[in-house]
């Protein structure tokens, strides 16, 4: 059975399940009824006719998978109470998805979907400086970081690698890093001029 969108349905929408009919496009297993699920609108003709409708996901698997598909059904949605859609804006801070937010993120918890984040970290290993096999003429330093949650790499520009005399053992507070996503389901920082990082 098709639920019909409203006709010209463009946002997501975040929900109770009125059922447990409907499957997570992500983990194919069942929604069930009562639980929050997000709906992502979409178009198909049939006899010749649009027809709008949504895709349903789990909360859960849209957070980790479409983060940002979160962040705009929660802008667009007002059948959810007030304290379930406060729970999920926390757990949207915790990931630095809601703009404005300066809550550092937990290395376990970075996506590709994310942009920009503050976290907490200890480093493990430093690299010489050397040139970037991706850009001609530009220089970076590696650096390796970890929480108690994950190890990532973060990736220095020039300048702020002659600035920043950082040694393995420095726990850094890192303020506006940018999130890489270079190869498939692998996440790497990089550190530009927008970056702030203070040992603490």
């Amino acid at each position: 059975m098709i639920r019909m969108a409203p006709p010209k349905a463009e946002n997501p929408i975040l929900e109770y399940s009125p059922s447990s009919r409907a499957k997570c496009r992500i983990c194919k297993k069942n929604i069930e009824k009562g639980t929050i699920r997000l709906g992502l609108p979409y178009v198909f003709r049939k006899n010749g006719e649009e027809i709008f409708s949504f895709r349903w996901h789990h909360l859960d698997c849209s957070l980790s998978k479409s983060p940002q598909s979160v962040v705009k059904a929660l802008n667009h949605s007002t059948s959810l109470s007030a304290e379930e859609r406060q729970k999920i804006r926390r757990e949207l801070e915790d990931r630095g998805l809601i703009e404005g937010s300066s809550k550092p993120i937990k290395i376990g918890k970075l996506s590709p979907n994310l942009n920009r984040i503050n976290l907490v970290a200890k480093v493990t290993y430093v690299f010489p400086l050397r040139n970037d096999l991706l850009i001609t003429f530009r220089k970076i330093r590696p650096v390796y970081l970890k929480d108690d949650t994950g190890e990532i790499k973060l990736i220095l520009n020039e300048d702020l690698s002659r600035r920043a005399d950082l040694s393995p053992g420095d726990t850094l507070e890192i303020t506006n890093v940018k999130v890489l996503n270079p190869y498939d389901n692998v996440v790497e920082l990089f550190a530009d001029d927008k970056t702030v990082i203070k040992p603490i």
